[in-house]
Order: structure tokens, then sequence, then C-alpha cells
């Protein structure tokens, strides 16, 4: 909300040295869907990751700027 943002979760931080650092994940990009769910809310991104911790990677979808792109991160 603060942002102005209907969908999504907004990155604020990343690691450098974790795998959304080393994915290419950036503060400022748009998570749309964890595995094909649309996140309304950090609840919904929360909700996601434990609903899918058993599998060996999630798939985002992610936006920056006006572009998407999906991105893969190992468990």
């Amino acid at each position: 909300k603060r942002y102005g943002l209907r969908d999504g979760v907004m990155i604020t931080e990343v690691n450098p040295d974790s795998e959304a650092g080393r994915a290419g994940l950036a503060s400022g990009d748009l998570i749309l869907k964890v595995n094909d769910v649309p996140l309304k809310n950090p609840d919904a991104f929360d909700d996601a990751i434990i609903q899918y911790h058993h599998l060996p990677s999630l798939t985002l979808i992610v936006q920056r700027g006006r572009y998407g792109y999906s991105v893969t991160l190992p468990f």
C-alpha cells in the first residue's frame, strides 16, 4: 500500500550472497506470483512459502519496471 501497488510484494532488500541475489533479484523488484499463485500482499507471500516449503525450488514471476520475467530459486 505504501508504494501504491494493488498486487504483488515489493522487494526492499536482497543479500547479494543469497540465492535471490545470485539470481539477480534486486530492491524495487515486484514479486507477482510464487509457483503460479498470485500475490496480493506480504501475507500471501508468507503463505506461499509455507505451502511450497517441501519443494526443491520456487518459481517467481517478477516485474522490474515495465518488464516481467521468471526466476527459479532453489529452496
